[in-house]
């Protein structure tokens, strides 16, 4: 017989406190400063208790289709300041909490009329069975006023409680630098394995004059060009190209990226290496979208997909075929990624345009038939290696938002939007 589960205190609180206002309808003229429930309409109205240390609780007992929640009005808005606003939550019962539980802010004006778009906290950090969510903002032009919001949405059944929600005046974000390189390399004869990686690093070495906090290199370097099979050149992943690039990344005083064709007991890989400053092996990435070829060929598939923290942003790692489905990318996206490195060697520059832009990061494209560029989150190409032996440069501003007219920020938007876990092959 398994250990029984024992219910959270804040659950229990629903039934034991009965001095807290169970409240259910829309308080409509009721005080803004205080907190209190709004709902669009009166069957989708979740269940609000106060509990007495300050905690909000809903639960959608009352509404199986709940949306809604605790709104409260915050004063001392103004126009061009900046304020982060949070909330801590646990939730009770709730399949998907990342789209479930919802902390807005919403300007208004000074007739208390709404100012441009909503604001969603997604930034999430998380300690034992609480979840911090923030995001810091700036206030638009007109604001005098902002109403907080912690709501439930999309739950049959369940329940979330907050505690700690505020709205606090903050710093103006500083520019947050990233210099990235994408390197167009490709031998046209090369002896393959080694030799191809010391050519890449020669060229380099001597064409990069810039500081680079990035350098990304292409997909498979130590087969290209040279009429090898992925056997002949299969390596640990901490073998003689993450040697020979090492040198490279402590020289440039770089992080490095770079496709190989890793050999892990009887399985090889489509591997891209993460290279840190010092040079070390600081992650890698295995392709999860192998093409058919690649199968036949005898390649396996990974299984996974990081986003790693740098010392620059966050980094992300998609490989050429990768680029034809949104799951890497958006995956990578969910998990935070700024920037995501692409070793490629021919794909569909729709979809990688389309890619930069529906998860809101800037993409580094190392390519052989598909181009070798930096793009920014609006999919716009910010610089671009157009010929063989020849690099592409930017530098990024990685707390820069970008912001769509009528839509606000769809970055934070699609991390509280996306419905992930849909059964889209069964219907079920």
């Amino acid at each position: 017989m398994g250990k029984r589960r024992t219910a959270p205190l804040w659950i229990l609180s629903i039934t034991l406190i009965t001095s807290a206002p169970l409240i259910g309808w829309h308080e409509e003229n009721g005080n803004r400063e205080e907190w209190r429930i709004w709902s669009p309409r009166l069957e989708q109205r979740p269940a609000g208790i106060k509990l007495n240390d300050g905690s909000l609780i809903l639960t959608a007992s009352a509404a199986p289709a709940a949306f809604g929640g605790w709104v409260k009005s915050v004063k001392g808005i103004q126009p061009g300041l900046w304020f982060r606003f949070e909330a801590e939550y646990q939730v009770e019962g709730l399949s998907n909490p990342r789209t479930q539980v919802l902390v807005r802010l919403e300007w208004k004006n000074s007739k208390w009329e709404r100012l441009g778009e909503p604001e969603y906290a997604w930034r999430e950090e998380k300690s034992g069975p609480w979840t911090r969510l923030w995001e810091e903002v700036e206030a638009p032009p007109g604001a005098a006023f902002a109403e907080l919001q912690l709501w439930l949405y999309d739950a049959g059944k369940g329940a979330v409680v907050f505690r700690n929600p505020a709205v606090e005046l903050t710093s103006t974000p500083e520019p947050r630098l990233a210099r990235l390189v994408s390197v167009n390399y490709r031998p046209e004869k090369g002896a393959g394995g080694s030799s191809n990686v010391e050519g890449l690093a020669a060229f380099t070495r001597q064409a990069l004059t810039k500081p680079a906090d990035l350098i990304v290199f292409g997909e498979g370097v130590t087969v290209v060009g040279s009429g090898k099979s992925y056997a002949d050149v299969a390596e640990p992943a901490n073998g003689y190209t993450a040697r020979i690039l090492g040198a490279l990344a402590r020289e440039k005083n770089s992080w490095i990226v770079a496709g190989i064709y890793e050999r892990d007991g009887d399985f090889i890989y489509n591997t891209a290496i993460l290279l840190d400053r010092q040079g070390k092996l600081a992650g890698k990435y295995r392709k999860v979208m192998l093409p058919r070829e690649e199968i036949e060929r005898g390649l396996s598939p990974g299984d996974h997909l990081s986003v790693f923290d740098t010392d620059f942003g966050k980094l992300g790692i998609m490989i050429c075929y990768d680029v034809f489905f949104s799951e890497p990318a958006k995956s990578l996206a969910m998990q935070g990624a700024e920037v995501v490195a692409m070793p490629i060697w021919g794909g569909n520059e729709i979809l990688a345009r389309a890619r930069s832009i529906e998860g809101r990061f800037t993409l580094v494209a190392s390519g052989y038939n598909h181009p070798t560029y930096i793009q920014d989150p609006n999919g716009e190409r910010l610089s671009v290696a157009p010929v063989n032996a020849s690099l592409a440069y930017a530098e990024v501003d990685l707390n820069r938002r970008h912001r769509e007219l009528g839509l606000g920020d769809m970055k934070a938007r699609r991390m509280r939007e996306t419905r992930l876990g849909l059964s889209l092959l069964t219907g079920n």
